[in-house]
């Protein structure tokens, strides 16, 4: 009884943080000056090509964006007999990790080759902040609460392996991130600026989430 305990309240902290880091809610800021409006969705696509001159641009060998990335997918079959709910939440984790797949994969692939501090490069850089904003907030979870059946419990477990799956596809983007950042303590500034901005422009209320067992 106790170790079932102990796997309904991991069960039930790990999907809660993800819900909750998925929907974090933006602090109250102050109205941005007078200007244009920021588009409503960032766009998904290659960037302009902002080559800078060649004294900016890194040898080929640093390029990042398509570093092979060797992680194992997990499994994506339904359980036969399932109920209709369950199934529902199969479908669920599984379109939810198909859409990191893609996600993180749009990102790395708008990382451009010149770095962020340099300014014909801005534009690039800006995108990737919109996007990886937008990714962020989509979030991952199919729902949260915890297995109490035999087919709940069943679900968590491949649950949990798309989770630890997730984890790694955002691990790898991370590192692809910051290898094209670089190591500069000013380019590491100027990006978190711009991710800054980018959740500024387009703030988030705060929600709250029913969780439910099953």
């Amino acid at each position: 009884m106790s170790d079932d305990r102990d796997h309904i309240l991991r069960r039930r902290a790990l999907l809660l943080g993800t819900a909750l880091t998925a929907l974090r809610c933006t602090p109250s800021v102050q109205e941005p000056a007078a200007g244009p409006e920021p588009s409503p969705v960032a766009t998904i696509e290659a960037p302009e090509d902002t080559t800078p001159p060649a004294d900016d641009v890194p040898p080929p060998d640093t390029d990042h964006r398509d570093a092979p990335v060797d992680i194992a997918r997990p499994p994506t079959d339904i359980p036969d007999g399932v109920s209709e709910k369950i199934r529902n939440m199969y479908q669920g984790l599984y379109a939810g990790t198909e859409r990191v797949e893609k996600q993180t994969g749009q990102i790395a692939a708008l990382l451009p080759t010149c770095g962020v501090t340099v300014s014909s490069c801005e534009s690039a850089w800006v995108k990737v902040a919109e996007a990886h904003r937008d990714h962020q907030r989509n979030g991952w979870t199919s729902g949260c609460g915890s297995g109490t059946t035999p087919e709940g419990k069943a679900f968590d477990a491949r649950a949990a392996l798309h989770a630890k799956y997730r984890e790694q596809l955002e691990m790898a983007l991370n590192k692809k991130i910051d290898k094209a950042v670089g190591p500069d303590e000013t380019a590491k500034a100027r990006w978190t600026k711009l991710k800054a901005d980018a959740n500024a422009a387009r703030p988030v209320p705060c929600l709250s989430i029913a969780c439910m067992d099953y």
